[in-house]
């Protein structure tokens, strides 16, 4: 029995974590607190993700240096000044990556959670409703 323990492969009973999905909340900013969603997907055997902050006009800027360690997310935004970064982890039921995003001096605590499948639905609901009442503007 001792055997079988010291000889197991490494990833027996490590369980795999799917950050695939968008991912919303907001870096806290005292006194106003900034929107963005992040965006994960797999290729291959590696993550890669994107990150949208809409007020800014920013959508689909790549995450780099991308890392998921156990429960720990990490990555850099080259195209920010400042090396801009995130460092934190997954939470509450891997619904919720919480953690720190670094800007030059500043520290400021960053939150996201999953968007729920109820989101989905609302938000394509939403598009739906939106290109009606664009084609009826066009008709008047």
């Amino acid at each position: 029995l001792l055997f079988i323990a010291i000889f197991s492969p490494p990833h027996v009973g490590a369980q795999e974590i799917d950050l695939a999905g968008i991912w919303k909340g907001a870096i806290e900013i005292p006194g106003s607190p900034l929107e963005l969603s992040l965006k994960f997907e797999k290729e291959s055997d590696a993550w890669k993700g994107s990150l949208d902050i809409p007020i800014q006009g920013v959508k689909d800027m790549a995450l780099a240096e991308l890392k998921v360690e156990g429960r720990n997310i990490s990555f850099t935004l080259p195209e920010v000044p400042g090396n801009a970064s995130f460092a934190g982890s997954l939470e509450e039921g891997d619904q919720v990556i919480s953690g720190t995003f670094s800007q030059a001096t500043a520290e400021l605590p960053l939150k996201v959670a999953r968007e729920s499948e109820e989101e989905k639905r609302q938000e394509k609901s939403w598009s739906r409703d939106l290109g009606i009442k664009i084609l009826r503007i066009k008709k008047r």
